[in-house]
C-alpha cells in the first residue's frame, strides 16, 4: 500500500476526482471517530450508492450493544460543481433526537482524503444553533477491510491536525466478531 497522499496534493486533485465516480462507492468500514450523539455501536459500516440523480444514498448499519442491527440512510449532493470531495449530508429521518441538528436540512461531509480502495478521511462540522458560535466537529476514518494499518491512521491524524481537528479524541470503532452483512 503506498502511504496517504499529501494532503496539499488531494486538495489540487479535488477538482479533478469526483467521490461520485464508481471507486467511491462501495462499502467503508468505520476505523475510527470523533464521538457522536447518533453512532456508537460497533461493527460501524458506511455503504455509498450512486441514484440516477447523480446524489448518493449513504446507508450507516452498525449493532448495538443488544446486538441487534440499526440502519440509517441519508443523501448526499456535492455543494459545488468543480469542488466534487464537498458534500452535503440530509438524514431521510429528522434529527429528533439530536437537538442541534433539528435545524439543519443539509449539513457539510467534506472528504478530506481518500485513494478510493483502502481508506477515506471525512469530516463535518457545523454550529449547534444559528446564532452560537460553538461548532461541532465530527470525522471519520473509513477502509475498505475491517482494520486499517496503523501507520496510514497515524498519516490520516496528521491531515485531521493539520486542520486543526482533534485527532487525539478519535476513538477506535471496533469491528471484531461483525455479522458478515456489515
Amino acid at each position: 500500500m503506498k502511504g496517504v497522499l499529501n494532503h496539499s496534493v488531494f486538495l489540487i486533485e479535488l477538482l479533478h476526482c469526483s467521490p461520485r465516480s464508481k471507486k467511491y462507492m462501495g462499502l467503508w468500514h468505520e476505523i475510527e471517530r470523533l464521538p457522536t450523539h447518533f453512532v456508537s455501536g460497533q461493527c460501524v459500516t458506511e455503504k455509498y450508492t450512486l441514484q440516477e440523480n447523480g446524489w448518493i444514498t449513504l446507508t450507516t448499519m452498525e449493532r448495538l450493544d443488544n446486538g441487534s442491527l440499526q440502519s440509517y440512510q441519508g443523501e448526499l449532493v456535492p455543494t459545488h460543481l468543480n469542488v466534487t470531495a464537498t458534500l452535503q449530508y440530509r438524514s431521510a429521518l429528522p434529527f429528533k433526537s439530536i437537538p442541534e441538528m433539528a435545524e439543519f436540512s443539509f449539513v457539510p461531509y467534506i472528504i478530506l482524503s481518500t485513494d478510493y480502495t483502502s481508506y477515506s478521511l471525512v469530516y463535518s462540522c457545523f454550529q449547534r444553533r444559528i446564532f452560537s458560535l460553538n461548532g461541532v466537529e465530527y470525522a471519520w476514518i473509513m477502509s475498505r477491510e475491517r482494520h486499517l494499518p496503523e501507520n496510514v491512521i497515524n498519516q490520516l491524524h496528521e491531515i485531521l491536525e493539520k486542520y486543526n481537528i482533534q485527532a487525539d479524541e478519535m476513538v477506535k470503532t471496533p469491528q471484531e466478531n461483525c455479522p458478515k452483512n456489515t
